[in-house]
């Protein structure tokens, strides 16, 4: 008499089976936390909600009590979650330390960024004696420069930025210049992204470049934009023309953002690229 091992039967689906017991409340609980996971960390949640589902179809298929099977199907849910988003954080810093290029993601690559010099379509020339006596020196973020003669100084509170503003109200003219790591980043990369922040930043709408390409900063490769936006305010939409200049220098990205009301953009042109023209870093 012949003996065959039989074969193992397949295990179930966890979501169609809980549908097929008709526990709706753990059918829908299931898709929302593969949904919820690719939304929250792509992949990495997908298939974490799918890990975390089996666990709780397991907990649920357990001979303990009813309240002790969802006291440890909601400490799961809890803990995976948290499992998952520090796993995401790990991936993402690996990718962004070792690959920053490949960080380059979708929207970002649409910042459009090309290897042709730069040809401003505002012509200008440079108005020193429209700028201060002293200069500002930066000794944290290693930089110096001469700004417009009589405007305000302001830091931001994480010493990141420094903003140099029109005290003219009819003008609203303003330069920031940014300084903060760029860890390996090429100048490619870390320009898009500097666009990018513009592009999103609180009340801008309507970004549209103009013009952009390869320039120097201190002697030095760069990148420049030059573009208008609207700025909104109470509803109101205010046209502005600005310019952004990016350079990279050992490890530090700079940022050099100058912006004024479209009408009053070729009176303080000048006296921008007179500034920026005393730029040291």
């Amino acid at each position: 008499m012949s003996y065959s091992k039989p074969s193992a039967s397949p295990k179930p689906n966890p979501i169609r089976e809980v549908y097929r017991q008709k526990k709706y409340g753990l059918f829908v609980l299931y898709i929302a936390l593969i949904v919820m996971g690719a939304q929250l960390a792509g992949l990495i949640g997908a298939v974490g909600a799918v890990l975390i589902i089996g666990g709780i179809q397991y907990i649920q298929g357990s001979e303990h009590s009813k309240r002790w099977k969802w006291i440890s199907s909601i400490a799961l849910l809890i803990i995976g979650i948290l499992a998952v988003l520090f796993v995401r954080s790990l991936v993402v810093r690996t990718v962004i330390k070792e690959w920053p290029n490949a960080a380059l993601s979708g929207t970002l690559s649409q910042i459009p960024y090309n290897d042709q010099p730069f040809v401003s379509s505002s012509t200008s020339d440079t108005t020193t004696s429209s700028l201060s006596g002293t200069p500002y020196i930066d000794q944290k973020a290693g930089f110096s420069t001469q700004y417009p003669k009589d405007w305000t100084i302001n830091h931001y509170p994480d010493g990141s930025n420094v903003d140099f503003e029109d005290p003219a109200q009819d003008t609203v003219g303003a330069m920031t210049i940014s300084a903060g790591p760029a860890g390996s980043y090429t100048l490619e990369t870390y320009s898009r992204g500097v666009l990018y922040n513009v592009e999103h930043s609180p009340g801008g709408s309507n970004l549209r470049i103009l013009d952009s390409g390869t320039t120097e900063l201190n002697g030095k490769p760069a990148y420049e934009y030059e573009f208008t936006y609207a700025y909104i305010v109470n509803g109101q939409a205010y046209p502005f023309h600005g310019i952004e200049l990016i350079a990279l220098s050992d490890g530090t990205g700079y940022a050099i953002f100058v912006s004024s009301l479209e009408q009053s953009w070729a009176t303080d042109l000048p006296i921008f690229n007179a500034s920026i023209a005393t730029f040291r870093y």
